[in-house]
C-alpha cells in the first residue's frame, strides 16, 4: 500500500519544523558545559551552579540580607550569540524571595566588554518566563545581575536561568 501525499507532506513539514526549533538549544546549561565563574556570596545550599541545572526545584539564594545587585558571571562552552533568555521562581521558598529585577549582559571576556542585552522584571512563583535580547551579540560571558526581589528583607532566590541560541560549531 503506498503512502498517501498528504501524510507524506503532512510529515515533512513536522519534520521541517523540529529541525529548525531544535537548533535553538539551551547553552547555558551544565550539560553544554556552560559554568559559573563569578558568583555572589549564598545561602548555604543554595550555590549558583544551581541555576544552570535545568532543575526548577533546585535554585540559588542569596546569604541573608544580600537583597540586591547580586551579579553572576557564566561562562559558555565556546562563543555564541544568544536570542533568548528564561527565568524560573515558581519553587522559591519563601512569598518575596523570587528574583524581580534583571539586567543580562554579554562580552567576549570575564571582565570586562559587557554589553547589555536585556532587561526585564520578572513575575512573582512563575516559571519559563523568556524574554528575546535586545541586541544580538557574540560573546562567552553572560553577566546575570538581580537588581531586587519581591519584597523580602530575607533572601533572593533564583530557581532557573537558560540562555538560547545555535550551538556553536565544534572546533578541533
Amino acid at each position: 500500500m503506498r503512502p498517501r501525499l498528504s501524510t507524506l507532506m503532512a510529515s515533512s513539514l513536522f519534520l521541517a519544523g523540529a529541525v529548525s526549533t531544535a537548533q535553538e538549544v539551551n547553552l547555558l546549561s551544565l550539560g553544554e558545559g556552560a559554568i559559573p565563574v563569578t558568583v555572589p556570596r549564598n545561602y548555604s545550599g543554595w550555590p549558583a551552579v544551581n541555576v544552570l541545572d535545568d532543575a526548577p526545584s533546585s535554585g540559588w539564594a542569596s546569604e541573608r540580607g544580600r537583597l540586591t545587585n547580586n551579579a553572576f558571571v557564566f561562562e559558555l562552552a565556546g562563543t555564541a550569540t544568544l536570542t533568548a533568555f528564561e527565568f524560573d521562581t515558581a519553587e522559591i521558598d519563601e512569598d518575596g524571595c523570587g528574583a524581580k529585577d534583571v539586567t543580562v549582559e554579554f562580552s567576549s571576556a570575564a571582565s570586562a566588554g559587557f554589553q547589555k542585552v536585556l532587561q526585564a522584571t520578572l513575575q512573582d512563583r512563575k516559571n519559563a518566563q523568556r524574554f528575546p535580547v535586545s541586541a544580538k551579540v557574540a560573546g562567552r560571558f553572560v553577566r546575570l545581575t538581580i537588581a531586587s526581589n519581591h519584597g523580602s528583607a530575607e533572601h533572593t532566590e533564583l530557581m532557573g536561568f537558560r540562555g538560547f541560541g545555535a550551538r556553536p560549531p565544534a572546533t578541533s
